[in-house]
């Protein structure tokens, strides 16, 4: 398998590539690859990009109905568990002192994916493993980003557990999702797990980053 790099306006490179390169009949990936870090424009035709496609018509089969993030690392850094000394102080973390944002989080990921009328039927979500639950929800709150997710699931445990209950109150297929995560537990860490559900994974140990 190929190795492809994410970096600036990682999820438009991605979707914006399908429509780049599948032309008046795009092809959406559907089950179970997963993008990983290393360049994601070099050649999107590769062998082990797409393991299984479904061709259709139209712009929206290529845009993907619920667009689910992971957070820690992945939306804002540090992780919270390494927060120790707040948590022996009992004390919260402030938003853009102990926990920032990447850069492009929430101007690229989250303000022109709700602004674009490309995106205008798709959903965002959270989906975070984090112990530190209250810490993340208040987190979200403070960043001022908590209203723009459709639906929230951050609770410690398995992550098909999230998608499972997305799944649930969405009414939206796997194969409709897509979801980016840092998580580096074995090879592609959480994405291998998801993806075996049928969702579209984005590998993105660094976070969603600018270069």
């Amino acid at each position: 398998m190929m190795l492809y790099k994410l970096s600036v306006d990682l999820l438009f490179t991605y979707l914006w590539l399908l429509l780049l390169f599948c032309g008046s009949r795009p092809t959406f990936a559907f089950i179970s690859p997963i993008m990983t870090a290393e360049t994601i424009m070099k050649n999107p035709k590769s062998e082990g990009i797409v393991q299984k496609t479904t061709t259709t018509t139209g712009l929206h089969s290529v845009v993907p109905s619920l667009i689910v993030f992971d957070l820690d690392n992945t939306l804002w850094t540090p992780e919270l568990y390494q927060l120790r000394k707040l948590q022996r102080n009992k004390q919260y973390p402030v938003a853009n002192k102990d926990v920032k944002l990447f850069p492009v989080a929430r101007d690229i990921l989250l303000q022109q994916i709700v602004d674009n009328p490309t995106f205008a039927n798709t959903k965002l979500a959270v989906a975070s493993r984090t112990q530190n639950v209250e810490w993340a929800n208040d987190l979200l709150e403070q960043f001022g980003i908590k209203d723009r997710f459709d639906y929230i699931e951050i609770f410690p445990g398995d992550k098909k557990r999230h998608f499972s209950n997305l799944k649930s109150q969405s009414g939206i297929d796997y194969k409709d999702m897509l979801f980016f995560d840092d998580s580096r537990d074995g090879r592609y860490g959480n994405c291998e797990p998801v993806s075996a559900l049928g969702v579209l994974c984005v590998h993105c140990p660094n976070g969603i980053y600018e270069e």
